[in-house]
């Protein structure tokens, strides 16, 4: 297993690649470095990496809210592919799905479990990561936002407020590349009320 102080030995031992592509590293250092990003990519030029590899790195579990049922289910085939514990919690789960999951998470058997925005607005959810320990919120195809409603991003300060450690969690979000005004739309969606000490960068790569 790498070491997992090294971002680079991370990268080819879980992730199977032997250089970051251009962009992936500054992402990842800012997060590494307790700083929130955000990050414009061309599609297909490993976006994902962005945050799959700080999870790893992170001693809690990262949050990841997609839009994309599809991409979800396939971001988490893959991310198992690689022995990586990744779950989702989304309206397409029967009864006994759902169950083991919400297991694991309270286990701390799961270090990434993707959900749909609308799932912020769950209280049922809501109940089940209180007490978790989020050390990475990561909104991935940021440019969505927009379209998901005003009391949805609202929802972003709240999560990243039940951090066990508030000090120990950042915020990253990724998107294809495009108009910055999304990305610009989901730095200030996740400012922190009364924090005006927190960095948020947007990162257009």
């Amino acid at each position: 297993m790498p070491e997992l102080t090294d971002p680079l030995a991370v990268l080819k031992e879980r992730f199977g690649f032997d250089a970051f592509r251009p962009g992936q590293a500054a992402a990842i250092s800012a997060l590494l470095a307790g700083r929130s990003a955000g990050a414009i990519f061309p599609t297909g030029s490993g976006k994902s990496i962005c945050y799959q590899l700080p999870a790893l790195m992170l001693p809690g579990l990262t949050l990841v809210i997609s839009p994309l049922l599809a991409l979800m289910k396939d971001q988490i085939d893959g991310l198992r592919a690689k022995g990586i514990e990744a779950e989702r919690l989304d309206s397409s789960l029967d009864e006994e799905d759902y169950r083991r999951v919400t297991a694991d998470i309270r286990e701390q058997r799961v270090k990434l479990l993707f959900v749909a925005p609308e799932r912020l607005a769950n209280e049922r959810f809501l109940n089940l990561i209180r007490g978790q320990r989020i050390s990475l919120l990561a909104v991935d195809e940021a440019h969505c936002i927009s379209s998901w409603g005003a009391q949805l991003p609202a929802r972003l300060p709240e999560i990243s407020q039940r951090r066990e450690n508030p000090k120990s969690g950042t915020r990253a979000g990724t998107h294809r590349h495009g108009n910055t005004t999304s990305g610009q739309r989901y730095c200030r969606s996740i400012r922190h009320p009364g924090r005006g000490h927190g960095e948020y960068r947007l990162l257009p790569l």
